[in-house]
């Protein structure tokens, strides 16, 4: 039987050499066998909140799903002299590590995996299930197959529709070694770090991930811009990429895990057509969209009190939608009788929501769409939409995201410029030897690095997936946003459209959390 072994839900920091002892594998071969061994680590960025790969970047569940790696060892003379696939079934041999899974690869001289001594650097890719095992929905993988000289440029992805799914690469350099055991076993190989050169220090390969997130958190939406009544929301983004190079994957840590490296690694724009900003000179691509008849009744799905358009959802008469009429329409009240927080009395909310002890039934009113097929907890009368993407460099003097509401015909009614919450400048910028991302030009016009998290919106960490809504104090849905000050790190705010001023973005660098982005 093969043995693997996948480190999962660590920090690239605590797999570094200095901390190797934490996964090590010490091995002494039984009597003639000859078998090396290599640790993948998937590195999910976060101990706590994680994206499941082959999933929407909608779920909250604390696990990375990743059911496929491909390793690539490729000898000093820059030829790949082994090309070992790690698929589905073989995966499932792996067990829990921490918030992971673990698997240890072994090479067998009976599969003709070994390696002849030397040094060697093993590339890794690791990626989702697709409808055939080791295969991707979402990715086309270019071929690299035994035999061929390695090239950096030829280690890549494209996109085989239009969205983008996880995707993990990494690199390690190892050394593989004969020695003498004992004189009952003879003589064995083994593959060694090359920091350590020990043979008792199992090299290690991790794996980060390869692309962005982007996700919109928002209520209180407006219900008429000059007489229009709005349809959906929509981000729009100055590019789209289709290819995901695998390319510079030294150092996007450093030991302490303070200096990262940020990466444009895409390229080959998008052919899809192209969405016009607010200003119509310029154009882009749709990131997400939502319509806002999936997220509250109205018109054909309002059966009950026939509300026909958006903006007869406008419960409490203040001219937006959020939050406050999903609590008026529970607890039956209109006008200024449910416009502050004060005016409603949640603590049976558990219940209260479905329409017990003489309330009204949130679900008739507003639904989370996202919910039958992903876990997640929102607030009431909010909308939550999110996308993976892959990394783009920003188009000079043209914002990077806008968002938009939209009308009917998706004419533009209102947007709101996105500025970015930190800045890449030509002096605080890191980049690995091969790769240049040039400077940001602007708080409004910035790239869009991998392994980032770019959130408007602050979503919340107290969400158990498997028993939602089960405590009274942390129900499913929320009643009211609940910001929390002193914990930055778990507030669960929507972002507030009711505003006209602009949006920022919040960019979280080590994608621990989904951060919050602000409207400016």
């Amino acid at each position: 039987m093969k043995k693997f072994l996948i480190l999962g839900a660590l920090a690239a920091g605590l797999l570094s050499a200095s901390c190797s002892k934490e996964i090590v594998t010490v091995y002494v071969p039984a009597p003639g066998v000859q078998e090396q061994k290599l640790v993948i680590a998937l590195s999910s960025g976060s101990d706590e909140l994680s994206m499941k790969s082959g999933r929407p970047l909608l779920s909250q569940a604390a696990d990375q799903d990743i059911q496929n790696v491909t390793l690539y060892f490729v000898n000093s003379e820059n030829s790949v002299v082994l090309v070992k696939e790690v698929n589905k079934g073989e995966w499932n041999n792996a067990v829990d590590y921490d918030k992971g899974k673990k698997l240890e690869v072994t090479l067998k001289k009976s599969n003709g995996e070994e390696l002849a001594d030397g040094e060697y650097d093993v590339y890794a890719v690791g990626f989702s299930d697709g409808v055939t095992s080791g295969t991707s929905d979402a990715y086309t993988f270019n071929e690299i197959s035994k035999g061929d000289s390695w090239d950096d440029a030829a280690f890549y992805a494209t996109l085989k529709g239009s969205d983008a799914e996880e995707v993990f690469a990494g690199v390690s350099t190892v050394f593989a070694v004969t020695a003498s055991a004992t004189e009952d076993m003879g003589a064995y190989s083994y593959l060694t770090a090359v920091s350590e050169g020990e043979p008792d220090n199992t090299p290690v390969v991790v794996l980060n991930r390869q692309v962005a997130g982007v996700t919109g958190y928002f209520t209180n939406i407006p219900v008429s811009v000059n007489g229009e009544t709005p349809a959906k929301i929509r981000l729009v983004a100055s590019k789209k990429y289709t290819q995901v190079n695998f390319t510079s994957l030294y150092g996007d840590e450093t030991v302490t895990g303070t200096t990262k490296t940020y990466v444009v690694n895409g390229s080959v724009e998008s052919s899809e057509t192209k969405v016009p900003f607010w200003n119509n000179d310029n154009q882009g691509f749709t990131v997400y969209e939502m319509l806002l008849s999936d997220w509250f009744k109205f018109g054909a799905a309002d059966t009950e009190f026939q509300r026909t358009t958006f903006a007869d959802c406008d419960l409490n008469g203040d001219g937006y939608v959020g939050w406050l009429d999903a609590l008026c329409y529970v607890y039956n009240k209109t006008g200024e009788a449910g416009d502050a927080s004060s005016d409603f009395d949640t603590a049976n909310w558990a219940t209260d929501y479905k329409g017990e002890n003489g309330c009204k039934a949130l679900s008739n009113f507003w639904v989370n769409p996202n919910s039958a097929e992903y876990p997640q907890q929102l607030v009431a009368g909010s909308l939550f939409a999110g996308r993976f993407v892959i990394p783009f460099d920003y188009a000079t003097g043209v914002n990077t995201l806008e968002l938009q509401l939209l009308g009917e015909n998706d004419v533009i009614l209102k947007n709101w410029n996105v500025k970015v919450d930190q800045m890449t400048t030509a002096e605080t910028q890191t980049t690995p030897t091969g790769t240049v991302a040039k400077p940001d030009e602007s708080y409004y016009v910035y790239n869009i690095y991998r392994n980032h998290m770019y959130s408007l919106g602050s979503k919340g960490l107290d969400y158990d997936p498997d028993q939602p809504g089960l405590d009274p104090e942390d129900p499913d849905p929320d009643p009211k946003p609940e910001p929390d000050p002193d914990d930055p790190d778990s507030p669960d705010d929507p972002q507030d459209l009711n505003t006209t001023m602009d949006l920022q973005i919040h960019v979280n660098d080590q994608w621990e959390i989904i951060h919050n982005m602000e409207i400016d």
